[in-house]
């Protein structure tokens, strides 16, 4: 049985800019939240369907699930805001079209830090709290083998019991997984557009624990791990070689937090005449002699000196 991974439109003008000529665009930015739950369901042996409303149309979106010859189940991920509202939009299609025995699974930043709440709506079957690598991977053998979800953790389920949270699952060691399911987008990849800038996360989470960030809501303070830079490497050197991806949009919270290693990944990509077009931290994380290799670099530094002090945001 197939899964099928949705990820949302952020916002109308967005999809309708990507959309009108999508080979005429250089940016592809990737939806790495459900590529990576893809490359793991197959390494698993699930096979995948792989849906993005930026860049697909409801017609391709429709045709695309008409293709599996059955369903295990529908995840959709979700960040606060619009996405919310065009999850929704999916999962409604979905249920009156292929009826109520396929459970809708629900993941993301909302979700996660609403679990209770997200789940007492109809149209929420099952949620993935927090990293769903694993989870998605347990999940889909659970629910293929009909065995109690109660055994999977990091799920919060509802039954007519009422609501059901499972132990959260352990922090991943980022190195344990595999390189996200590019392969999925290849449609939508013209090579005579060369260069093209392809998404990647170097590491997960941040050491910072400002306030209004979504991290503290999932558990997730002081939980900054970095993919090794041998890691690293192999997945823009695969990518370049298969897609021809010279240029890198960083996806991490905080990719210098350690600047040593963020020098290091540097002058490796300039090595290889790669290039990472913007970079943003903590106005903190930018020592010396990270600031002297940005030059001819990156096109663009943003920092965020996170104080409360306007005596020091000025200085």
């Amino acid at each position: 049985k197939h899964v099928v991974l949705f990820y949302t439109r952020p916002t109308r003008g967005y999809a309708f800019e990507r959309r009108r000529d999508i080979h005429s665009v250089k940016r592809i930015y990737a939806p790495l939240s459900i590529m990576y739950l893809a490359s793991t369901l197959e390494k698993a042996g699930f096979p995948v369907i792989l849906l993005d409303q930026r860049l697909m149309s409801d017609k391709e979106i429709d045709a695309k699930i008409m293709s599996a010859p059955e369903i295990l189940f529908f995840g959709i991920s979700s960040m606060t805001g619009s996405q919310i509202m065009n999850g929704l939009s999916f999962a409604q299609s979905v249920r009156s079209k292929h009826g109520a025995e396929i459970p809708i699974v629900w993941g993301g930043v909302h979700p996660s830090i609403y679990p209770r709440q997200t789940i007492n709506h109809p149209l929420v079957d099952i949620i993935v709290c927090s990293e769903g690598d694993e989870t998605i991977v347990e999940l889909a053998q659970t629910l293929s083998d009909r065995k109690s979800l109660s055994m999977v953790n990091g799920l919060c389920i509802k039954s007519k019991n009422g609501i059901h949270m499972t132990p959260p699952r352990q922090i991943i060691n980022p190195d344990s997984l595999p390189i996200p399911a590019w392969h999925h987008l290849e449609e939508f990849l013209n090579p005579a557009q060369y260069p093209v800038l392809a998404s990647i996360s170097t590491s997960r989470g941040c050491w910072f624990n400002c306030t209004y960030c979504y991290k503290g809501g999932i558990g997730g303070k002081n939980m900054w791990r970095g993919f090794s830079v041998d890691r690293i490497m192999k997945e823009v050197d695969h990518l370049y070689k298969r897609y021809g991806f010279d240029i890198f949009e960083i996806a991490d919270d905080n990719f210098i937090f350690k600047a040593d290693r963020a020098i290091e990944i540097i002058r490796l990509f300039k090595n290889r005449g790669f290039k990472i077009p913007a970079i943003r931290s903590n106005f903190a994380t930018y020592e010396d002699a990270l600031v002297k290799e940005l030059s001819g670099f990156c096109d663009f530094v943003g920092y965020a000196p996170e104080i409360g002090s306007p005596k020091i945001q000025k200085y």
